[in-house]
């Protein structure tokens, strides 16, 4: 009767497993939904890399385009986008109207000026240094 009992509870636990994951990824659908980057990343992808190849073939510098781009998206990489992806996964987690996610967004979001004004000098020092 001890191992008949031990595994229908095996069982059980596995069917209920099977179940908490499907409704977990049923509910990541409802949450997230199409979103911009899905449904627009093919284009903006390519008009990026067209405009850095048409800058990059025009200028006699190619440094400057390095210094241009590193500045950028350097700033952007440490500072802007883990504070956006952080905020979208709390608000994911806890809904976005929850106290968390208002927390999250608020003390986070200070840090977006911030990763700007970073990326502002060095595109500053960047564009000094080759003058």
């Amino acid at each position: 009767a001890g191992a008949r009992e031990g595994l229908s509870g095996f069982v059980d636990g596995i069917k209920n497993r099977k179940t908490t994951a499907s409704s977990k990824k049923q509910q990541q659908q409802q949450l997230s939904g199409p979103s911009f980057g899905e449904k627009h990343h093919l284009p903006l992808v390519l008009s990026i890399l067209t405009f850095a190849t048409l800058v990059a073939c025009t200028v006699k510098d190619v440094s400057l385009v390095v210094g241009l781009t590193g500045a950028a998206m350097g700033s952007m990489i440490v500072f802007l986008f883990p504070v956006l992806i952080y905020c979208k996964a709390i608000a994911q987690q806890y809904g976005m109207d929850s106290v968390e996610s208002k927390r999250a967004k608020m003390v986070n979001y200070g840090l977006l000026p911030f990763g700007a004004l970073i990326g502002g000098l060095g595109v500053f020092m960047t564009l000094k240094g080759t003058s």
